[in-house]
């Protein structure tokens, strides 16, 4: 019996950078999804819920505190684990977001293997070799 992969959804206002991304921690065991912005995050979740979100910290529209804040609020989305990325190292934002419910605060550029350790741990996998 297979086993059907993980959803990752990866919300982050610069295309570049999601390309980056998925080019780096592509795996057989996840599908990534990508969205540009927080505005449009509820959308895409109702029609395909995603076991992970990582969201961008600084997004024009909808940011990622409150875009986090939102689905933390929410019943139906609050058990979703939430990655806010960021390219700034800050320790009062880093505990503003554990506190609206984000699993981790991660800083960019990433160290890929340890950010692939990091999500394969929020999505049950950290047991398979990487």
């Amino acid at each position: 019996m297979t086993q059907k992969k993980k959803t990752i959804l990866f919300v982050d206002d610069h295309e570049i950078f999601l390309q980056a991304m998925i080019s780096n921690i592509e795996s057989p065991d996840y599908d990534i999804k990508t969205l540009n912005d927080g505005y449009y995050l509820f959308e895409s979740v109702e029609k395909e819920r995603p076991e992970l979100i990582v969201l961008d910290m600084q997004m024009p529209k909808l940011d990622g505190v409150k875009t986090c804040r939102a689905l933390k609020n929410s019943e139906e989305y609050k058990d979703i684990p939430i990655i806010i990325s960021t390219g700034t190292e800050d320790s009062v934002e880093e505990q503003k977001v554990k506190m609206f419910g984000a699993a981790e605060y991660i800083v960019k550029p990433y160290d890929y293997n340890k950010f692939k350790k990091i999500i394969r741990k929020h999505l049950g996998l950290d047991n398979k070799e990487i």
